[in-house]
């Protein structure tokens, strides 16, 4: 921002915002008596505004941030943002500049680099085709940690889907980026449980309940309760030690299926909850 000043028919200008500095003009007045007069004018320059950028350098691809201007009173920033804070939601690296002017009007700028960090490149396998209930191992590389649909945590999981489900994992880095990966796994109803038989060896009851059951059996087996994508509910062992005798309390609503997963009984047992 400049000032002019004429005196004495002589125009002067200069700017008030030289960081620091005063500037002491002098001006001469040659009348026609021949007499020498002066006048001193002292100019206080004010300084430039330290304007800086505060947030977070180092972000994950995708990921919401907050950048805070400060040193100034109002802010433009690069886009047109007009208030001391931006949200940014970058997925590249990303240069940012605001532009702040103090109350004497005299302005300065500052820039930030945001660095995107590298999220994990998940590999799952097998997509593949398997029959109705049977069961199928799913793994995953590319990250340190997983969580998968259903909530398991290992980079191998098995599922026993009763129709084609997607599985979906999660899978983070050591820098805490993640990135979300699925695969997709058909099932055959020609081949699959369905055709197959009832548990001849187990009795549940009630069945349909209101999420509780008990189930009974002539002889050892170990069984699963799996759900209609699949996903592991629970696991039962029946034998001498507990009386071939087991149950399941607390479930959720829906259709769920008893399977045996040792193999020795081929077939499943339909379980509703309503």
């Amino acid at each position: 921002m400049g000032h002019k000043l004429i005196h004495f028919g002589l125009f002067i200008k200069f700017n008030c915002c030289e960081s620091g500095r005063q500037h002491r003009l002098f001006c001469f007045d040659y009348p026609a008596n021949g007499c020498v007069g002066t006048s001193t004018l002292l100019l206080q320059v004010n300084p430039l505004p330290t304007v800086a950028i505060m947030g977070t350098q180092s972000i994950c691809p995708n990921t919401a941030a907050m950048l805070t201007g400060s040193g100034a009173i109002n802010y433009t920033w690069t886009g047109g943002v007009t208030t001391p804070t931006m949200a940014i939601t970058p997925s590249v690296n990303t240069s940012y500049t605001v532009y702040g002017a103090d109350a004497n009007g005299c302005a300065n700028s500052a820039s930030f680099n945001v660095v995107m960090l590298p999220a994990p490149k998940l590999t799952v396998s097998p997509s593949k085709t398997v029959c109705a209930g049977e069961n199928v191992l799913v793994s995953v590389t590319g990250a340190n940690s997983y969580v998968w649909t259903g909530g398991g945590t290992t980079a191998i999981q098995f599922f026993t889907p009763l129709s084609t489900t997607i599985y979906t994992v999660s899978g983070m880095g050591s820098n805490g980026c993640a990135t979300v990966a699925s695969v997709t796994v058909v099932t055959n109803a020609c081949l699959g449980i369905n055709e197959q038989s009832d548990i001849s060896a187990i009795e549940v009851f009630p069945n349909p309940s209101k999420g509780s059951f008990t189930i009974i059996s002539d002889s050892e087996i170990t069984l699963q309760l799996v759900d209609l994508k699949g996903i592991v509910i629970l696991d039962f062992k029946l034998n001498r030690a507990n009386n071939f005798t087991a149950g399941a309390t607390n479930l959720s609503e829906g259709l769920y299926f008893l399977i045996d997963s040792s193999g020795y009984f081929k077939g499943r047992k339909k379980i509703v909850v309503n």
